[in-house]
């Protein structure tokens, strides 16, 4: 195990920087099939980014919600937000054997949630469904 550290200068602040990290792993399935986990840091002017193409867990989420960071503050018709999250549809469904063997999932993986298409005709102000979904690394 080894640590590795980067820092993105200041000096840079006009320029765009990533930093692409690649890992090939052995499934935990005992079947020995190799897949690739990627990670992408991304520093712009104003921001850094983490760009995975695989599930992350982590232990904390900071997200700023301070009121001296925000303007035009106005009040939100909490009837009108409350019946379209009454119009979301919770799922139960497995995965295709094509996400599974890139996601690492055992074959009878069952899991609660949303589906996008669904979830973009309640809330299409907030959710961009990809026309075609490509991991390239992945073969999808």
């Amino acid at each position: 195990r080894r640590n590795v550290h980067w820092n993105f200068n200041n000096d840079d602040a006009g320029e765009s920087k990533e930093i692409n990290f690649g890992f090939d792993v052995t499934s935990a399935s005992g079947s020995g099939a190799k897949r690739q986990v990627g990670l992408q840091l991304k520093k712009s002017r104003n921001s850094t980014r983490l760009v995975s193409t695989v599930p992350v867990q982590v232990t904390a989420v900071q997200y700023s919600s301070d009121t001296r960071i925000k303007k035009d503050i106005t009040d939100v018709d909490t009837g009108d937000l409350l019946d379209r999250m009454r119009r979301i549809e919770l799922r139960e469904y497995g995965y295709t054997d094509e996400w599974r063997q890139v996601r690492d999932l055992e074959d009878n993986v069952r899991v609660r949630g949303v589906i996008a298409q669904e979830l973009r005709q309640v809330f299409p102000e907030h959710i961009e469904v990809l026309e075609e979904l490509a991991i390239k690394d992945q073969g999808i």
